[in-house]
């Protein structure tokens, strides 16, 4: 059975209650009990010293108290007294006596609810002075059960009020707890009102509202992200489709036949390609690891990429040039392989016939610079801002390239945060693009030999004519 926040508030307060209300009832009782029976016994104590202190021996009328007989008579009235000769005879007594002496002993003697105090007096007499303290004992025990009445009931009290405060301290909680139950994949907008808690909650109020908004603009990513993988896919299967349907409506030349494989294989590359795109963001997202701790070759990575897109650039017509200094990076090598493959794809689909994409690697200061220019298309200043979402897609780009999926450069842009680094792109419409990555530099130390390399049997590529980059 789960545990009740409520009850277990309320039971530590029961129970600090009833230590607070038994101490203060033991320490009031002790105290009023040591008042009541310290003012009887040394009253007491102060009437047998008076009567030892006045006892005198006379040779005519032997021993005698030279007290007046209303003084005695007032102890009398209040208990007794008693006055022995050496020799244990009574010379003189008042009262009434509950018996005789159990003991020698003199001082103060308490038994049951009587108090006595006997006292040496002079010629070796014993003085004798007590009385009946039941007055005192009924007076405590009634305190007692005042002191006990009271705290049960105060206590009772304090539980009421204990469960009242604690049903109002809860209810901020309440609601949230409601507000957070309302929440499902169709509503996704309630939030918390944080002004409307007690200052305690309030971070508590925010840091849901801010789950709330992670989760709404992550469901709403999932929404986007499936709806746009739906529309990449759709094209290039109906590609497929309709081809394949031509193909066998009647018999066709061989030409034609290859044609339409072609374009089969066209849409089946496209397809290849968004599903290896949202794999890798599969992986990256499933792990939530950071990037291997390799020390790895930037500008190695940056010549074999050039290497693997020259015969694409080649075929578009567009020369590519690369002067990498030699730049070393703490992190993963395949991950940072996609980086620039990646923006030298994109460099080289989105530039035109006679194009030219620069690539740079150097260090500077504490840091390594990628820089991937080309003086393709561009991008217009509207669409610029949004490039690294995932499926964004620039429209005149699509529609003078096409095959992009939108994913490449969210995918970038993902991989340079986790290695630490950062990632941006300048851009004017028909003037071309540069996307700048910026990672921390590994310093003084060389690159791990297997790790520069996708494929460590192949030897470093030669990547053409060198040439400045474009500024």
């Amino acid at each position: 059975m789960p545990r009740s926040l409520r009850r277990s508030v309320i039971g530590w307060y029961a129970l600090l209650a009833c230590v607070a209300f038994a101490g203060f009832g033991v320490l009031l009782n002790l105290r009023v009990r040591s008042a009541l029976f310290g003012r009887a016994e040394a009253s007491i104590e102060g009437h047998a010293r008076a009567i030892a202190a006045t006892v005198e021996f006379d040779l005519l009328s032997g021993w005698e108290v030279g007290l007046g007989e209303g003084y005695l008579q007032g102890i009398a009235s209040e208990g007794w007294y008693e006055v022995l000769d050496p020799k244990g005879r009574m010379l003189l007594r008042g009262g009434t006596l509950p018996g005789a002496l159990s003991s020698e002993a003199t001082g103060l003697l308490r038994e049951a609810d009587v108090r006595e105090f006997v006292l040496g007096g002079p010629g070796q007499i014993r003085v004798r002075v007590g009385r009946s303290v039941a007055r005192e004992v009924r007076e405590a025990r009634e305190l007692f059960l005042l002191t006990l009445g009271s705290g049960v009931a105060l206590l009772l009290l304090l539980l009421l009020g204990g469960w009242w405060i604690t049903t109002r301290t809860l209810q901020p909680i309440r609601t949230m707890s409601a507000t957070a139950g309302r929440i499902s994949a169709s509503d996704l907008a309630s939030r918390v009102d944080a002004e409307a808690v007690p200052q305690e909650l309030r971070d508590l109020a925010l840091t849901l509202n801010d789950t709330f908004d992670r989760l709404e603009r992550a469901f709403q990513g999932q929404v986007r992200f499936t709806g746009d993988v739906s529309h990449e896919l759709r094209t290039p299967l109906a590609v497929i489709r309709t081809q394949v349907e031509q193909a066998l409506r009647r018999e066709r030349s061989g030409p034609e036949y290859r044609q339409a494989l072609h374009a089969c294989l066209r849409s089946v590359d496209r397809m290849t390609r968004l599903v290896e795109q949202m794999l890798a963001f599969a992986r990256l997202e499933r792990s939530g690891a950071p990037p291997a701790a390799n020390g790895v070759a930037l500008d190695e990575i940056a010549r074999d990429s050039v290497e693997e897109v020259l015969e694409t650039a080649a075929t578009a017509g567009v020369t590519v040039h690369v002067r990498a200094a030699p730049a070393c990076v703490l992190g993963d090598a395949l991950r940072l392989r996609a980086v620039t493959s990646n923006l030298l794809s994109n460099a080289v689909r989105y530039n035109r016939p006679g194009g030219r994409v620069d690539v740079l690697v150097e260090r500077e200061g504490t840091q390594v610079v990628l820089s991937v220019a080309d003086d393709g298309i561009g991008i217009g200043p509207e669409a610029l801002p949004h490039i690294f979402e995932r499926f964004y897609q620039v429209d005149a780009a699509r529609t003078s390239a096409g095959g992009g999926a939108g994913l490449g450069l969210a995918l970038v842009q993902r991989i340079v945060l986790d290695h630490g680094g950062t990632v941006v792109a300048e851009s004017r419409p028909g003037e071309g693009s540069v996307f700048t990555v910026r990672l921390p530099a590994l310093p003084n130390a060389a690159p791990d030999p297997g790790a520069n390399h996708g494929s460590p049997d192949r030897p470093p590529a030669s990547a053409g004519p060198a040439g400045p980059p474009r500024a």
